[in-house]
């Protein structure tokens, strides 16, 4: 996705590496329905939330994360000015 919207081609540049750790940092699923921590058979809250695909509220948090890291230099901009230059 981000080689096709030319967002690692842009200035500033942002490596395929740093990208793609954006992506699994968003694609995280720590909570569990479980609460005994130590439960071997824990499982995951959101049964729908695939560990290999980003659902819709998770690939918003990846876009914000990836302006967030792609305009790390420009720190007069807000996150929000940061996210709007990334679209």
């Amino acid at each position: 996705m981000c080689n096709t919207c030319n967002i690692l081609k842009s200035e500033p540049n942002i490596n395929a590496a740093t990208a793609s750790r954006v992506f699994i940092a968003s694609n995280v699923n720590l909570s569990t329905r479980s609460k005994d921590v130590k439960d071997k058979q824990a499982v995951p809250f959101d049964e729908d939330n695939p560990k290999n695909a980003l659902i819709m509220y998770e690939f918003l948090e990846a876009l914000v994360r990836l302006a967030l890291e792609k305009y790390s230099s420009l720190a007069h901009l807000r996150p929000s000015q940061k996210f709007k230059k990334l679209l």
